[in-house]
Formats: structure tokens, C-alpha cells, sequence
């Protein structure tokens, strides 16, 4: 395999963003509530506002800025892959992680007099709270 110049990665890498984005949009249903395709809709915007965020990011020397932001790109890869390769497990797992943070949420407003009237409005205690990492999601996806 030959050695590709930065440029031609890049070029590539551009490529495959914008495929990445129309393959995503003619997949969504939402006329049918296509969760699944409404989730790999959100995921994808997800990867490339991270990637176009990491290319300003660079550009101005803000390098440190910039590898937190391809860490979530990387996680929302494995989401993506999760999503596409077993759905109903992975939004199972979405969901109870969603669940997981609007509880923890809730407690932490508890903690605040300023904010407590207003998280006691709310009622989680029937959410399925077992906590999900990205970790879980990654392990959904053998390759």
C-alpha cells in the first residue's frame, strides 16, 4: 500500500464526510418515526460538526481544544457502528443511558435550594437507570 500525503488524506477525508452525510439522509424516515434512522441522522451530525469544529480548532494552534473534540468523534463512531450493526440493542442501551442522566440530573438539582422546586416537578423513578458507557456501546461492535 503506498504512503498518502496529508493533503490526500484530508481530500479523502473530506470525501467521506460529505458521503457519510447523504448516505445518512436518504436512510431517515421520520414520515414513519424511524428511530433508527433518525439516530444515525443525530450520530452523523454528531462526526461532522466535531470534524469541522477540529479543522477551525487547528487551524488557529488550538491543539489540545481540538483532540477532545476527535474523542467524542471517535465515540460517536462506535455509536454509529453500534447503531448500524444491532439497533434495537444499541438505542436500548441509548435510552437507559439518557434514563441514567436525567436521574442524576434530577439529584443534583435536589442538592440546590435555588432548584429544587422546580427537579421535584419531575419524576424519573420509573426510568430504567442502569448506567451504559461509551465503553458498553463499543462492546456491541466486535470489530
Amino acid at each position: 500500500m503506498e504512503e498518502m500525503s496529508s493533503v490526500e488524506i484530508f481530500t479523502r477525508l473530506e470525501q467521506l464526510v460529505e458521503e457519510l452525510d447523504l448516505l445518512a439522509h436518504q436512510r431517515l424516515d421520520i414520515k414513519n418515526n424511524d428511530l433508527v434512522g433518525i439516530n444515525i441522522l443525530m450520530v452523523t451530525q454528531r462526526i461532522i460538526n466535531g470534524y469541522k469544529a477540529t479543522k477551525l480548532l487547528i487551524r488557529y494552534g488550538f491543539f489540545l481544544e481540538a483532540s477532545n473534540i476527535v474523542r467524542s468523534v471517535i465515540e460517536s463512531v462506535f455509536v454509529f457502528n453500534d447503531i448500524v450493526d444491532k439497533p434495537e440493542e444499541t438505542l436500548s442501551k441509548m435510552e437507559q443511558l439518557a434514563n441514567y442522566n436525567k436521574q442524576k440530573l434530577q439529584k443534583n438539582a435536589l442538592k440546590h435550594d435555588e432548584l429544587k422546586d422546580n427537579a421535584m416537578k419531575f419524576d424519573f423513578s420509573d426510568l430504567d437507570a442502569k448506567k451504559v458507557t461509551v465503553v458498553n456501546l463499543a462492546e456491541l461492535n466486535p470489530k
